[in-house]
């Protein structure tokens, strides 16, 4: 009985961190300009509709951002100890922090070990994200993508070209397209703020909106990258 509790604990556990991942997940991605179903642009005042307005200044405080990089990018490096040199994805280094919480420094208390590590995966600057849902669920939604594969699938940690250097976490919330909806099928965007990246070296940067890489995928779809990435395929698109 005991065994089986354990394990619906787990899965259910599971289920939640990749929800959450999947929010910052789909805002890795760049649709197509121009795209919108009829219902986007539906029903719309002449003056349009801000999707999420920040008046073109970037809101919260991105030192939040870097108190957690830190946290993370020392967690890291206790999943690398701990796993024969490996870098963790999002969901492997969260998982590891809330099953082997004591190898990370992490005394929950009455909190539970889910909730402090959450806490180091979450960011209250997230209340401003232009992604609805994160706006919506600040306390409980990553705001935090880890990467394990660089963008030409290699993993990261292995042996790449001289001058680059792997990322091993992101995030965008301090990105804000600032997009408004007008009739008619049209819209216009008035971007401010800068992706804050974390590298291999334990550097940390704040890389302008107009500065990434955007890395085809499916679809119309991109992935975004960083100038001096390991990994970016020669075929990616600069903002422009």
């Amino acid at each position: 009985m005991n065994n089986s509790i354990s394990r619906a604990i787990r899965v259910g556990m599971l289920i939640f961190v990749l929800v959450a991942i999947g929010v910052m997940a789909r805002r890795e991605y760049r649709i197509s300009q121009g795209s919108g179903t009829a219902s986007t642009w539906s029903n719309l005042p002449p003056q349009g509709r801000y999707e999420n307005n920040t008046n073109g200044v970037v809101p919260g405080n991105p030192e939040n951002a870097y108190v957690d990089l830190r946290r993370i990018f020392g967690a890291v490096q206790v999943y690398k100890d701990a796993h024969g040199g490996q870098y963790p994805n999002t969901s492997e280094l969260f998982g590891d922090m809330v099953y082997q919480n004591e190898r990370y420094g992490i005394h929950p208390g009455a909190s539970g070990r889910v909730s402090a590590v959450l806490d180091i995966f979450t960011n209250p600057d997230a209340e401003f994200a232009d992604d609805p849902f994160l706006r919506k669920h600040v306390s409980s939604n990553i705001a935090y993508v880890l990467q394990k594969r660089r963008q030409d699938a290699t993993l990261v940690g292995t042996p790449k070209q001289k001058g680059t250097r792997d990322v091993i976490a992101s995030t965008n919330i301090y990105v804000h397209e600032n997009v408004r909806r007008l009739p008619h099928s049209r819209g216009t965007v008035n971007p401010v703020g800068f992706y804050v990246v974390l590298w291999d070296d334990g550097k940390i940067d704040r890389i302008s909106y107009d500065e990434v890489l955007y890395v085809p995928s499916a679809g119309n779809d991109f992935h975004v990258a960083y100038p001096g990435q390991a990994g970016v395929p020669k075929n990616a698109l600069s903002y422009k």
